[in-house]
């Protein structure tokens, strides 16, 4: 997925798009751990071979540091991802989860959604396996970020367009779908990865906060 020309973003230390999917991923992480409050007995990570195993070893190593086990659930699972007493894998769909109802204390839907037409069978089935007062920790490209109005604007395109992405939310129709399926919303922001190191609190715009790339939601199931 090409957000800028590459070759025109550059810096004197590399390139300045390397800078922005770093300060994206680091956003996404510390989002994720800091409402990782408490033991956890059992976290589902969903789509994790795209997060790529640096992302998910770090999630394993935090929850077993406290007891917990890490479940894998994706489409397939390279051999290169084994079982051990700290994780566990499974080849599934995330609209039919190979689960038991009210299981999971965390669940995280990391860059999952945007892929999937029928995003309302995935949000009810994560419902389903998770348990009462447990938390959905999900991400996934804003419809309203400020590379995407810019294109919308200059060029007539989203710029989180890609071939694989079936739809795109914005902080309002991602936080109506959560509400429809009875998520409480404990945590809704953004992931900001400032592609010319400009802080978004420096823009002069109302809601400056909901334009960065990435939607980051921490709702709790009731």
């Amino acid at each position: 997925m090409e957000l800028v020309n590459k070759r025109s973003v550059t810096t004197e230390n590399g390139s300045c798009l390397k800078h922005f999917f770093n300060r994206l991923h680091h956003s996404r992480k510390d989002y994720l751990f800091s409402h990782l409050d408490g033991a956890v007995s059992r976290f589902l990570d969903i789509g994790f071979v795209g997060e790529g195993s640096s992302f998910h070893s770090e999630i394993i190593s935090h929850v077993s540091a406290s007891g917990g086990k890490v479940y894998g659930l994706d489409l397939k699972i390279p051999a290169s991802f084994e079982n051990s007493n700290a994780v566990e894998y499974f080849q599934g769909n995330v609209m039919s989860m190979p689960f038991e109802d009210d299981l999971f204390d965390v669940i995280h839907l990391g860059e999952v959604i945007e892929h999937i037409w029928d995003a309302h069978s995935v949000i009810k089935e994560t419902h389903r396996v998770l348990k009462p007062g447990g938390k959905l920790i999900l991400s996934t490209p804003n419809a309203l970020s400020i590379g995407s109005i810019g294109n919308w604007s200059f060029r007539g395109r989203n710029s989180t367009q890609h071939e694989d992405h079936k739809i795109i939310f914005t902080p309002a129709s991602l936080a109506a779908l959560l509400l429809e399926f009875r998520f409480k919303i404990l945590s809704f922001s953004t992931a900001k990865g400032a592609l010319f190191r400009i802080p978004l609190k420096c823009l002069p715009v109302p809601g400056r906060n909901r334009l960065g790339h990435y939607l980051l939601v921490c709702a709790e199931k009731y």
